[in-house]
């Protein structure tokens, strides 16, 4: 039986086959290594080598046989799964991760934020009431004419704004250097679309909004804010006012048409707790806020009226040409008429 295949895995059987009778009554040979491995699961299994003294082999030899090749090629096809399943599972390693990551970067800027928030929540609970107006005292100046009394309602004078509070020369300081600013930067706001005119309506309008009584509120908590007005291009005439502090910005869009109502003219166009989140042309500061909550930009104001008209500094070729003939044919005719003197 030298020449013989074991029936198993398919090897020469060599000089000591394992014999044994398939349900048909067929036989087969077994190698001694599939043999050993077989008697480890069915003891009463014993090999035979010689065919004279055959015997029969136990009716589980074959079941068994089958059952180890099913098996085999069960864990092959299980370990064929299991290798496809690799990149899969590296995939979704990799976006777990990427999850985990996402997760905490959103819990600390929820953390961040809501930090920011009791802050600003605290500092609007612990703001004092505003204080009442004084009376104006009368006061013997020899002779002069005593100051009027300005309303708790009416805006504040232009060129006032913060300097009429009583930390006066503190704000008149602040004042001096934002008028300055203008003085140096009105050209630019001119050159933007910016007017006179523009300024003059957007404090007015701001002023008759509701937005004032939570300028105030925010203001008597955080102090002195950031006050930008900036054109904003379109169908009509729009303003974008900005009040920044450090920790709350607010935006509100002025709308400066003749056809609108008091309520439609002043809205809530964006808010946010980081001024860099805003545009640089919006963090310019042009203008100030009042204690009452009212924007004051009457430096800016007074900077664009005191801007001179724009000069005509090059004529169109057509235009220059047609200036050009007009002039010589005025010299060209007599300028006093010809007078004869009869003898």
């Amino acid at each position: 039986m030298g020449g013989d295949e074991c029936a198993l895995c398919g090897s020469p059987v060599g000089d000591n086959p394992a014999v044994f009778e398939n349900d048909d009554g067929s036989t087969g040979v077994l190698c001694a290594e599939c043999a050993r491995r077989i008697d480890q699961k069915l003891p009463l299994f014993d090999p035979i080598n010689d065919p004279a003294t055959y015997a029969v082999t136990p009716a589980e030899v074959p079941g068994a046989l089958h059952n180890l090749a099913d098996a085999a090629g069960a864990a092959e096809a299980l370990a064929a799964f299991l290798r496809g399943l690799g990149p899969a599972l590296e995939e979704l390693q990799a976006d777990l991760t990427a999850s985990e990551n996402r997760v905490r970067l959103l819990e600390s800027e929820l953390a961040r934020l809501t930090d920011r928030l009791q802050r600003v929540e605290g500092l609007l609970a612990t703001a004092a009431p505003a204080p009442a107006a004084p009376t104006p005292a009368t006061i013997d100046t020899g002779g002069a004419p005593a100051p009027t009394a300005v309303g708790a309602g009416a805006p504040p004078p232009a060129g006032i704004g913060p300097q009429a509070e009583a930390n006066g020369a503190a704000q008149a300081g602040v004042g001096g250097e934002v008028a300055a600013s203008h003085e140096m930067s009105a050209a630019a706001w001119a050159d933007a679309g910016l007017t006179a005119d523009d300024v003059r309506l957007v404090q007015r309008y701001f002023a008759e909004s509701a937005a004032t009584e939570k300028m105030r509120a925010v203001r008597r908590s955080l102090g002195r804010p950031m006050v930008n007005l900036h054109p904003i291009p379109g169908e009509g005439p729009r303003v974008m006012v900005t009040i920044a502090w450090e920790i709350v910005w607010y935006q509100f869009l002025v709308e400066l048409g003749p056809d609108l109502g008091p309520d439609d003219r002043v809205s809530v166009f964006a808010e946010g707790m980081e001024p860099q989140e805003l545009a640089p042309q919006y963090r310019e500061e042009n203008a100030t806020l009042d204690q009452g909550g009212r924007v004051d930009a009457s430096e800016l104001e007074l900077a664009l009226l005191a801007q001179p008209p724009e000069l005509l500094t090059q004529m169109p070729a057509d235009r220059a040409a047609a200036l050009d003939d007009a002039t010589e044919e005025i010299w060209n005719k007599r300028g006093q008429p010809e007078f004869r003197w009869d003898d």
